[in-house]
């Protein structure tokens, strides 16, 4: 079945395999056969009602459908798992790997690097000489994402740690249903997100300042608590208008 005039060649005692598909307002469907005939001039139609599908067979459809969503699920959770693995091990060597250059700590790092797909570690890959995926238009180098002269000089240090930390950010540990309801930090989707994020974090801490930002329960607890205050505060009198009471001022309401 074709959509343009072109249609497939189809020999004597051939068939050719199609998909077709329907919808829960329109589930019937009808095929629309158009051929030429061999040694003829003009073409044939014939038409077919395709039978629907029964409910069984809708049911087995949709447990396979769920299957198939399930398995891709674990399918993915399972690549995380082993990516972040990976990352931490790589954390570690290069943690070592800069403190100590030497060629057997280069090659552990170089091999974490080549487990990984390559959106992973490009920073530490391009110093131990392992392919990567390319840094988008304005992406690199990750410092001249900012114009502060010490907040360069802190990114450019600290490039590859960035990365490396926002890669498992990317690929963290599912958070726990009802666990906490405070309100995570705010996600690093992007790079540039990771240099700017990785900034505040670190100006913060020189400063000794800590970001608290209140979740669905601490506000909750706190619009309780601001209730229950107004519940047990005497009433304040109205302020009285301005003007003298002869002239038509209001008096405080008791």
């Amino acid at each position: 079945m074709q959509d343009s005039d072109a249609g497939p060649v189809i020999q004597p005692g051939q068939a050719k395999a199609f998909f077709a598909y329907s919808t829960f307002s329109e589930p019937n469907i009808e095929l629309v056969i158009d051929w030429l005939p061999e040694g003829e001039s003009q073409r044939q139609t014939f038409t077919e009602a395709v039978p629907p599908m029964s409910s069984r067979g809708f049911e087995e459809h949709v447990k396979e459908g769920r299957a198939a969503t399930v398995a891709a699920a674990l399918a993915r959770e399972r690549a995380a798992g082993e990516a972040r693995r990976v990352l931490i091990e790589l954390a570690a060597a290069w943690g070592d790997y800069q403190e100590d250059p030497t060629a057997s700590n280069k090659l552990r790092v170089q091999g974490l690097v080549g487990a990984l797909p390559g959106q992973y570690a490009k920073e530490i890959g391009y110093a131990v000489d392992v392919p990567r995926d390319h840094w988008g238009l304005g992406q690199w180098p990750l410092d001249g994402m900012v114009q502060d002269p010490n907040d360069k000089q802190l990114v450019r240090e600290n490039a590859p740690m960035i990365e490396l930390i926002w890669n498992l950010w990317q690929v963290q540990l599912p958070p726990l249903a009802e666990a906490d309801l405070s309100q995570p930090p705010r996600y690093w989707y992007r790079v540039e997100d990771a240099v700017y994020g990785y900034i505040e974090l670190v100006r913060n801490r020189e400063s000794g300042k800590r970001q608290l930002i209140d979740g669905p329960r601490d506000r909750k607890q706190r619009e309780d608590a601001q209730k229950m205050l107004q519940r047990f505060m005497p009433q304040q009198p109205n302020p009285q208008p301005p003007g003298r009471p002869d002239q038509g001022g209001s008096r405080p309401s008791q």
